[in-house]
């Protein structure tokens, strides 16, 4: 993977939107959903029990607890978050939180 901090720095400028940094977590607040990005070293404190599949890798962010259950998606809670693991989401990890969730 590319520097964790310029692939970062390119979602800041597509996005508009200044890093806020979490430990090892660079952060891009889009109002309703954000953009995590971690090295792979770190990739299982936000996503635990995963590894990134192929790098970079992606995950989506936003509330959808009865999306996924109405459509009978497997998903996890962790820590304030909703996960859908990799082998559930084609080969990417998807993770879910609230607009207003801090980390």
């Amino acid at each position: 993977m590319a520097d964790p901090d310029r692939v970062a720095a390119k979602y800041e400028a597509y996005a508009g939107q200044c890093i806020q940094r979490r430990g090892n977590i660079r952060m891009i607040d889009l109002g309703l959903s954000r953009i995590l990005v971690v090295d792979p070293d770190h990739v299982a404190d936000v996503l635990p029990g995963n590894t990134a599949p192929t790098l970079p890798f992606l995950a989506g962010l936003s509330q959808v607890r009865e999306v996924l259950t109405e459509r009978q998606v497997d998903f996890q809670t962790h820590d304030g978050r909703i996960r859908v693991n990799a082998s559930d989401g084609y080969g990417a990890c998807v993770l879910f939180e609230s607009a207003d969730g801090r980390r």
